[in-house]
């Protein structure tokens, strides 16, 4: 017999078909969504051109026209990988479930220490505490001579010169970083081996701010623990120790007292670390701002760059030139109450420097300071010390200088050479392999720049020879090669002192023709102790 189905029955099975049918549906739709949504959002979104979370700008759309098509298709995987929608959503919930769920931190820069400290972990800072990053004696060599010179080139203009180092927060709170650091902590980093090495080789003026800052962290913090920088107080003890430094060459500089300046508490959520995290709500702290009430100090003129200006205080005397990193921020207000004119020379990371030797000369000329401040944080000591060739001619002295003018004396034929003076200069007459020699017995062994300007009758190679000791013949082993091109070449050369005072041979070309020798200038550097040169 079949069974007959009532009416309700089939009511409620199609109402069950009809319900799975929607909600199969909706899950369809709710898919499609989720598959289309950051695609869309990407497309229709307000383009952010800085990224809060990771503190830098944005890769921006490239032109097609301008580049390759495979360096178009490399840069529009950057834009769309920078500018994909919730993008920065998902990286903050992630490092909010990192950093509260597992004590981890989500970026490679940032150490989380104990009690909400947090340390910047780049530039070697957590190997320097580790004992795993020292400075090599070559890099020690090169921050000593380009120290030294500096001090030397500014005293012939009646400038003093300061180099100021500020302590990285590891230097100050060791006992606020994981345990796993305090286990294995080195008690010789970079700042010291560098402070060693100056004091024993140079006569450069070093201010090492440790001793201060760690007598006053007894007081109150001198570091922010959710910023990469020491914070007011911080500041205030380090311009402390600069004008004690500073009084020494100038008495009358003005200091700023207790009494000159204000404080006000308040809540510090903008930590350089704590936002880069993402997390400003979870480091938190109170700050304790200080400040000039009355300052003398007028705006700022900008000078340069955005980052780089100047300030005059009427009230003040001397003028002083500062450059400087992020950490002079809060040494500037208080500093600046203290010299008439302040110019302060700035260049944004990842500049691990901002000395810019041109900059320098023009504020040389036009303000004549009295005094030079470079201040260098801890961190950045490891970058390997750079001097332009026309800074190292500036502190160089001319040893040698031959052209029409002066003559040609110290220069012979080698071999496949004829010479000659003209006007324009000393005319090598070459075959296929030509050679003359500059003497150099009389000059003092330093190290030295040579300096060539040279007319070439086609693209060809300068050769320069050089020997060890004067009984030495000239090898393959022993030369350096440089491309020269037709016309007017300008080249500079550095020279070792074992080189200087033998002779040196110059290979003008390897084409036969006509060269023109217009200039030859030897550059002697100063000495720096007893430096292996």
């Amino acid at each position: 017999m079949i069974p007959v189905q009532t009416m309700d029955e089939n009511t409620r099975k199609n109402s069950g078909w009809r319900t799975a049918a929607c909600v199969r549906i909706g899950l369809i739709c709710c898919f499609l969504f989720l598959l289309f949504l950051p695609p869309l959002a990407t497309i229709w979104m307000p383009k952010q051109e800085t990224s809060r979370l990771e503190n830098r700008k944005r890769a921006t759309f490239p032109d097609f026209n301008k580049e390759s098509p495979a360096t178009f298709t490399r840069l529009l995987e950057r834009y769309i990988a920078d500018h994909v929608a919730f993008r920065e959503t998902l990286g903050l919930l992630h490092n909010r479930a990192l950093v509260v769920g597992f004590n981890k931190s989500p970026h490679p820069a940032i150490v989380l220490g104990k009690s909400g400290w947090l340390f910047h972990g780049m530039e070697g800072s957590m190997e320097d505490v580790l004992g795993k990053k020292s400075l090599s004696v070559d890099t020690l060599d090169l921050w000593a001579k380009k120290l030294q010179r500096r001090k030397h080139w500014l005293e012939r203009q009646g400038v003093q010169y300061l180099f100021v180092i500020a302590p990285d927060k590891q230097s100050i709170y060791p006992e606020y970083l994981p345990d796993a650091f305090q286990k294995r902590m080195t008690h010789q980093k970079r700042m010291d081996q560098l402070i060693a090495f100056l004091n024993q080789y140079t006569n450069v003026t070093v201010l090492d701010l440790r001793p201060a800052l760690l007598q006053a962290k007894a007081i109150q913090p001198v570091y922010y623990r959710t910023d990469t920088h020491w914070n007011w107080y911080g500041g205030w003890v380090a311009y402390q120790r600069i004008i004690d430094v500073i009084q020494m060459w100038f008495p009358e500089v003005r200091r700023l007292d207790e009494r000159s300046v204000g404080v006000v508490e308040k809540r510090f959520d903008t930590g350089d670390m704590a936002l880069r995290l993402g997390l400003p709500d979870i480091f938190q702290e109170m700050e304790r701002a200080i400040w000039v009430p009355k300052p003398c100090a007028g705006e700022k003129k900008q000078r340069f760059n955005e980052l780089s200006f100047i300030k005059t205080c009427a009230f003040a005397s001397y003028r002083v030139l500062v450059v400087r990193d992020s950490f002079f921020t809060l040494i500037e207000p208080f500093l600046s109450e203290s010299f008439h004119t302040s110019i302060y020379l700035w260049k944004p990371w990842p500049a691990m420097s901002s000395y810019d030797h041109p900059w320098v000369k023009e504020v040389l000329e036009e303000f004549k300071p009295d005094l030079v401040i470079e201040e260098c944080v801890e961190r950045f000591l490891d970058a390997e010390p750079t001097v332009s060739n026309e800074e190292e001619f500036e502190y160089a002295e001319t040893a040698v200088l031959l052209d029409p003018l002066h003559g040609f004396d110290r220069i012979v034929a080698y071999k496949d050479a004829e010479l000659s003076r003209h006007p324009d200069g000393l005319h090598i007459t070459a075959g296929n392999d030509p050679g003359i020699v500059l003497q150099l017995q009389a000059v003092r062994r330093q190290n030295g720049l040579l300096r060539l300007v040279i007319d070439s009758p086609a693209e060809t190679m300068l050769q320069l020879f050089f020997k060890y000791r004067p009984l030495d013949g000239y090898s393959e082993v022993n030369s350096m090669r440089f491309k020269i091109h037709p016309g007017t070449n300008e080249l500079t050369i550095p020279l070792k002192h074992q080189w200087v005072g033998n002779p040196l041979r110059i290979d003008p070309g390897m084409v036969a023709g006509v060269y023109v020798l217009k200039k030859l200038e030897l550059y002697l550097l100063p000495s720096i102790g007893a430096l292996r040169q």
